[in-house]
């Protein structure tokens, strides 16, 4: 069997650490180009709707034709573009799929295959559906020996875990593509947002969170940890922290606290909402450690909600969602900002119109522009 080969237990050995590595796939392509006596070998995506691929890794195949390939020649490769049915584990020559005397005649020969001394064929489905299909190509030069049934069964012994080892990739490749998206969104937001564990060791800060940190003036960073600048304030945030991660000893976790951290250069204070996620994070020792969200309201914000909670007795949740609404954000919009359900959002609003002798939104932002907040007589 092949597995019994320690070469081809190393090579799918390999070709599984590719999968969370895609960089390792040229070197596993390369190991099965000399196991299949290939002169070159590639994967190769192809569309069967747009008649459009790529090769998305190969061995011996240099960058100007996989450029070539997938600008010019993936819509002529007679064989992926075959009326043959592809499914996962089959395994054709190309001569099977096309004839030779067909193929020379073709541009996809005359102007890729030919420059690329390519002429033979072996082809193994990693992936197939109606749309689309993956593929693991190998090829050989005119003058050698073309594949043979030999080299089919050889191919398709080691197809089954080639085909495990690609889809997890293409899982990974997927999750790390929403973390990717769901990052640079993160990044755009001017609220401070911070992940961390349940020691306030930081996993994740967005860019207004740097910024926070940078400035040495509400919170810093102190052995790694976060820190507030009065010792009272720093125990109290690292309590809250530990009870929402799950990690106080004793007493119960508290999934949502908030603590208001002072400035001793006299700015506003800085709220943060300390919020239980179901996440834990890994490090790189393979242990995993829960980890908390931190929501740091900007200066500017804290600000506005303390003019409003002073001014109009609002409480600290209605004086956060009057300056949301007061900066132009929808009802919805503001409930999401602040973690809290529409209903609740809802509620707050009736009291803060109460409080206010206001009766719509826009009559709450014309009264915070025209009289500066100032209190009601």
């Amino acid at each position: 069997m092949a597995d019994a080969d320690p070469t081809i237990g190393e090579l799918l050995h390999l070709a599984h650490h590719a999968a969370g590595d895609p960089s390792l796939w040229d070197e596993v392509l390369k190991r099965l180009c000399a196991n299949l006596k290939a002169s070159r070998i590639a994967l190769i995506d192809h569309n069967f709707i747009t008649h459009q691929g790529e090769i998305s890794h190969s061995a011996a195949i240099d960058e100007r034709f996989r450029t070539l390939y997938r600008v010019r020649f993936s819509g002529k490769n007679v064989w992926l573009n075959a009326e043959r049915r592809l499914l996962p584990g089959d395994v054709f020559t190309g001569a099977e799929l096309v004839p030779n005397w067909e193929l020379v005649r073709t541009e996809f020969y005359r102007d890729w295959l030919r420059p690329l001394r390519a002429f033979h064929c072996l082809i193994g489905v990693t992936f197939g559906c109606a749309e689309e299909v993956s593929t693991l190509v190998a090829l050989r030069p005119l003058d050698e020996l073309a594949f043979n049934a030999q080299d089919k069964r050889e191919l398709g012994s080691l197809l089954l875990q080639l085909r495990c080892a690609c889809e997890l990739g293409t899982d990974f490749m997927a999750t790390r593509r929403k973390v990717e998206i769901l990052s640079d969104i993160m990044q755009t937001l001017s609220e401070a947002i911070l992940v961390v564990d349940g020691e306030c060791h930081p996993v994740f800060l967005n860019r207004a969170a740097e910024r926070l940190l940078a400035e040495h003036d509400h919170l810093v960073l102190a052995h790694g940890m976060l820190a507030a600048a009065s010792g009272q304030e720093t125990g109290k945030l690292r309590q809250l922290v530990a009870a929402a991660a799950g990690t106080a000893g004793g007493g119960s976790a508290k999934p949502n606290s908030e603590i208001a951290i002072t400035c001793p250069s006299g700015v506003p204070h800085l709220l943060l909402r300390i919020k239980s996620i179901p996440h834990s994070a890994i490090d790189e020792g393979g242990r995993h450690r829960q980890v908390v969200a931190v929501f740091a309201v900007t200066t500017e914000t804290a600000q506005t909600a303390q003019q409003l909670h002073e001014s109009y007795h609002l409480t600290p949740a209605e004086a956060r969602l009057a300056t949301l609404i007061v900066r132009g954000y929808t009802l919805h919009a503001a409930a999401c900002s602040l973690h809290i359900s529409n209903n609740t959002a809802r509620t707050h609003m009736k009291r803060i119109y109460g409080k206010t002798d206001t009766h719509r939104q826009a009559d709450l932002i014309r009264l915070a522009a025209a009289n500066g907040r100032t209190p009601p007589h």
